[in-house]
Formats: structure tokens, C-alpha cells, sequence
């Protein structure tokens, strides 16, 4: 088998089966998109518009933070107390050192990734089977650093899933909070709504009775709480980037396993370190909250459930 199958295939562990589903409960004709979030039926041609312009390239961390102008030429952030890019980072460079020890197993050469044909053949088919329609954004594969890129881009995807959906509960389980819908537009100046509202105490059943009219009813929220606990959830059976077992049974040269154990320290040692210190530090702030959601480990003892901790290797749920 060959060793790049061999990496990639454990990141997507469940993957297929969860994008079967998304697609039929969730942005499906009547499904959870359309009826309870404010884009309504304009969900997926909003969806689409945006894949116009994604490009694999802005897919690794580096690259997106750039395009956001949240990264300078010397690869810092420009902006401060963002804990996403600092955790991110940490595990982006971590990851790409370990990738970079394993591709060396392999190709001692540049010439040894131009030449081989099967890699040459699977970029081919992502690009002009998988993504037909987009032609910007794809690197070459014609060196080892390219397939480092490549590769290291791969296993950030599920990283930057565990970022943006464990904490979904979190933010938007409480629907006041973070409603996924506008009912009705908001009310503007001069509106009788808005004179309504000014006139009543805040603390009053009739200003939180005609606040809620805005938003999500009783039914769209639970709905929303619902599935938003679903994929907030850590499955029991989960895997973690901080498992040994992450690439158990796909990996079986002794030197790829050694590069996988040293990987998988380096992230617990020093990775999780710099993350709690600067928790820590947040944590003393008045308001301050932690960052969990890139701990690459799970919290002792608890390997599912409502965690909002834990960095995955594939798009599981």
C-alpha cells in the first residue's frame, strides 16, 4: 500500500458518512438550513457562490490567516488575544514538522515526487475529478515541500473542524444568544416596534415578549438545540490527534511509527503546555475566558460527550 495512503485514509475516519448525512438532514430541500436559519431556501445558492471562490491553497492556516490580513510576512499575528491563530499555529507547525520527517522516509529527492506516478495521479484526479470547476489555488506537486503542503493542509482540515464545531453548543445552545434566525426584520427608529420597546422596562414580561417575536420560535429552537448538541458531541468511540491508536493499523513501518509517537509527545509536552499557560493567563483577566477548543487532548477520563476540548483527526461528526 502506498505510504501517502497510508497517512491520509485515517483523516477520513467517518467523514464520507457524515457528509451523506449533512446532506440529506441538513442542507437538503426542507432540511435544517432551510427551515430554521435565516437564509431560508437561499441556503445552498448562497452555499455555492461562496465555493466559487474557495480554493485548496486557503485551506491551510498560514494561508487563510494571510488572506485575512491577520498574518505579517514573517508569519505573526498582527493582531492580539486571538486564541484560534495562536493554538492554531502551535498545531499547524507541529504538524507540518511531522509530515515533513515522514515524506524524508520516502522521497529523498524532489525528483522522486515528480516521478511517482501514482501521487501524481491522485493530485490529478482532486483537482480535475474531485474539483473540476475550480481552476485557482492549486499547488504544483512537483517537490517534497509541495507534498508537504499538501499533506499538511489534509490533516489541518479536521483540526479546523474541531475549532468551529465542538463549541457550537456552547454559543448557540442558548438561543437568545445566538439565534439562528430574524422572524421578522428588526425594528427600525420612528417604528411603533421601536417606540414599543424604548417605553417598556427591559426586565418586563411585555419588553421580553415583543423582543422574542424577532426571533426563533419555540419550535425553530429546539430544532436548533437539537442538532447543534448533536454536532457539538463527541462521539465515545472518538479519536483524538493525542491517540497513539490515531494511525494504529495503517502505519506499520517501524520509522513511520516512531515519527507518529514523537509527533503525538510533542504535541501533549509542548503544545498543550503553551496552550494551558495562556488559558491560564486569560483566565486571571476580569471576563477572561479559556480557549479550549484546540487542547488537542480530551479532558481526563471523558472521551465523548458535551466537551468543547478535543482536536480530531478526521471530520467525524
Amino acid at each position: 500500500m502506498h505510504p501517502i495512503h497510508r497517512l491520509v485514509v485515517p483523516h477520513y475516519r467517518h467523514t464520507l458518512t457524515t457528509n451523506s448525512l449533512g446532506r440529506g438532514l441538513l442542507i437538503s430541500s426542507n432540511g435544517v438550513f432551510e427551515t430554521a436559519f435565516s437564509p431560508g431556501k437561499f441556503s445552498l445558492e448562497i452555499s455555492s457562490k461562496l465555493y466559487a471562490d474557495w480554493r485548496f491553497d486557503k485551506q491551510a492556516l498560514p494561508e487563510n490567516l494571510r488572506s485575512r490580513n491577520l498574518l505579517d510576512s514573517k508569519g505573526e499575528l498582527v493582531v492580539g488575544n486571538y486564541p484560534y491563530g495562536e493554538d492554531g499555529l502551535l498545531l499547524w507547525e507541529a504538524t507540518k514538522k511531522f509530515h515533513e520527517k515522514y515524506v524524508s522516509l520516502y522521497y529523498t529527492s524532489d525528483a522522486d515526487v515528480a516521478g511517482d506516478a501514482e501521487l501524481q495521479g491522485w493530485w490529478e484526479d482532486i483537482r480535475q475529478k474531485g474539483h473540476p470547476d475550480i481552476k485557482e489555488g492549486w499547488p504544483s506537486l512537483h517537490t517534497r515541500q509541495d507534498l508537504v503542503f499538501v499533506l499538511t493542509t489534509l490533516a489541518w482540515i479536521p483540526m479546523l473542524h474541531s475549532a468551529v464545531n465542538f463549541d457550537q453548543y456552547d454559543y448557540s445552545g442558548y438561543m437568545p444568544n445566538r439565534p439562528s434566525l430574524i422572524a421578522k426584520p428588526m425594528p427600525i427608529p420612528g417604528s411603533g416596534d421601536y417606540e414599543r420597546l424604548k417605553s417598556l422596562k427591559v426586565e418586563s414580561k411585555e419588553f421580553e415578549k415583543l423582543l422574542l417575536s424577532f426571533l426563533s420560535n419555540k419550535e425553530v429552537t429546539l430544532i436548533d438545540m437539537f442538532v447543534l448538541l448533536l454536532l457539538s458531541t463527541h462521539s465515545n468511540e472518538e479519536l483524538y490527534i493525542t491517540d497513539e491508536s490515531d494511525l494504529s493499523g495503517w502505519l506499520t513501518d517501524e520509522k513511520a511509527v516512531a515519527l507518529h509517537k514523537e509527533y503525538v509527545a510533542d504535541v501533549k509536552s509542548r503544545v498543550e503546555t503553551a496552550i494551558a499557560e495562556r488559558n491560564a493567563a486569560r483566565a486571571a483577566r476580569p471576563g477572561g475566558l479559556p480557549y479550549t477548543v484546540l487542547i488537542p487532548s480530551p479532558p481526563p477520563n471523558q472521551r465523548g460527550g458535551l466537551t468543547s476540548q478535543g482536536v480530531v483527526p478526521s471530520v467525524s461528526i
